[in-house]
């Protein structure tokens, strides 16, 4: 629906339908009504443009819908790019913990929901709820609770199956969380409402409601922020109460929510990352509590390109975390002041003190480790560089090391002996692919790092490009590590005889050619 010509021409050399419409007017969900009233599939596979299935996506789902009732099988976003904004280490990253967690205990209790992309659902079941939800700019969301609502049933498979771009930097990621914030919380005006939609059970209920009111967290954070200031700055206490009573009560309490979040996180939830990602969503979630008020109808897609170049710009995106990390120190100062004489104030009770000022500490540290770790993210490549042990001859025959490589650019290891190959000057390569082949490239240095050589690579044919494309986007971010093992699995195998034009003639050529 996008009307570009470029992706015209791909869909008719792959022999795919291509279909646009006049406009734009409910972004996503309006392209897949119009096309639900222009093609036949009994089933519909969700895919976001920048999402790569896996092979076996249908085989993996297809069987689900042999019980009539399901509407929807929802599989877990992954993301291939792991040096984005939000990931915590390797494949961990922000929306883990719901995919991995979340998601399954939703898909007991029949609420697991459609969450827009990775998705096989039953066309019966969309043209019955008269197509996407355009009530809100969550479409997924919205459409589920219809659906769940005239008994149809969704079930989460959670295995990963599509691998898609995450947001590279806080401004990227602030515009998705608050797309979906203010979508989720705009659907408690409509008529399907989860406090008043008929049809839905208890737990579904329950479930909706629950994954709704989290978008209040950050209202309750900064609440709880400016209850700790006032209370360091004014001297006047929340509450009263003797400190042996206090600590009876809120230690217990303390000791028994951390421990229930870590085995209940199951090790897709660690506490400091949890706290990091909270504070990076504050701005989203709090300016997103407007759509209840006044519901926004933009949707604004997510940018998935540029880079992030560190530093502290990203305080002019999330103003609501610097300010409450400024009011917690100068809470603290204040207070110091007041406590050592310099300045007038009501003298707050040792206990009181000492508590206010371990509260106020301990918030400052989560916001502040989330401000530097935001300061010192860099991400100045355009396209992500995965990590590979891949096998190179240059055009003389000189064997290299592949140490990192995506679509467009790669790494080499040069081995001590072999000539470096001059900046600026293009040179034939040679890569194994395993099972995809060895196939030819032109590589172009841009930077020189003692033995390691960056730059430009340019495949010297179709099937090439298309070998490089695989190994980058479809077996990679599966296996992890791009190496021979990944490249000669049966995954590997299996996606080298479906690539249109990759034949073992064409890769014998390639290998000839190389050697």
């Amino acid at each position: 629906m996008s009307r570009r010509n470029w992706v015209r021409a791909l869909a008719e050399h792959y022999g795919a339908g291509y279909l646009t419409r006049p406009d734009n007017t409910h972004a996503k969900a309006g392209n897949i009504n119009a096309a639900l009233a222009r093609t036949d599939g009994t089933l519909i596979l969700s895919l976001d443009a920048d999402h790569v299935p896996q092979p076996d996506i249908l085989k993996a789902l297809v069987g689900y819908f042999a019980d009539p009732g399901v509407a929807i099988v929802q599989t877990p976003h992954e993301f291939y790019n792991r040096d984005s904004i939000q990931h915590a280490r390797g494949d961990h990253h922000e929306q883990s913990f719901f995919f991995h967690l979340i998601q399954p205990g939703r898909d007991a209790h029949g609420a697991a929901f459609w969450c827009g992309s990775g998705a096989v659902i039953r066309r019966e079941a969309l043209v019955g709820a008269g197509g996407l939800s355009t009530a809100t700019i969550t479409e997924d969301f919205h459409t589920s609770l219809v659906l769940h609502s005239t008994g149809w049933k969704s079930r989460f498979h959670d295995e990963p199956l599509v691998y898609g771009i995450a947001p590279h930097n806080l401004e990227q990621f602030l515009l998705q969380r608050y797309r979906w914030s203010a979508g989720n919380l705009a659907a408690l005006r409509t008529s399907h409402s989860p406090l008043r939609r008929n049809g839905l059970s208890l737990r579904q209920r329950v479930c909706y409601l629950t994954g709704t009111v989290d978008q209040f967290a950050a209202l309750v954070k900064l609440l709880m922020v400016a209850v700790i200031a006032g209370t360091l700055i004014s001297g006047d206490l929340p509450m009263h109460t003797r400190p042996d009573s206090f600590a009876v009560r809120f230690v217990p309490w303390l000791v028994c929510s951390l421990a229930a979040s870590v085995l209940l996180g199951r090790g897709w939830l660690r506490i400091g990352y949890a706290g990091r990602f909270e504070s990076y969503a504050t701005s989203a979630h709090l300016r997103a509590l407007v759509a209840l008020v006044r519901p926004d109808a933009r949707f604004r897609v997510t940018p998935k390109e540029g880079i992030d170049r560190g530093g502290w710009g990203w305080a002019r995106s999330n103003v609501e975390m610097v300010a409450m990390a400024g009011l917690l120190a100068a809470a603290l100062v204040w207070r110091a002041g007041i406590t050592a004489g310099l300045v007038p104030g009501r003298p707050l009770p040792v206990f009181a003190l000492v508590v206010a000022a371990l509260a106020a500490l301990y918030e400052l540290q989560r916001l502040s480790r989330a401000a530097w770790t935001l300061a010192r993210h860099r991400q100045l490549r355009h396209t992500y560089r995965t990590v590979t042990a891949l096998d190179g001859r240059l055009g003389d025959g000189s064997p290299v090391l592949v140490a990192d490589i995506s679509s467009r650019g790669a790494s080499l290891v040069i081995p001590m002996g072999v000539a470096t190959p001059p900046v600026g000057e293009p040179r034939p390569l040679a890569i194994d692919l395993g099972a995809l082949g060895t196939h030819r490239f032109l590589f172009t240095a841009t930077a020189t790092f003692d033995h390691r050589l960056g730059g430009r690579l340019e495949a010297q044919t179709d099937a090439a490009q298309r070998a490089l494309d695989a190994a980058v986007y479809v077996i990679a971010p599966h296996a992890r590590r791009l190496d021979q093992p990944a490249l000669r699995s049966a995954a590997a195998r299996t996606l080298a005889l479906r690539l249109p034009g990759l034949r073992r003639s064409d890769r014998v050529a390639a290998t000839a050619s190389a050697a």
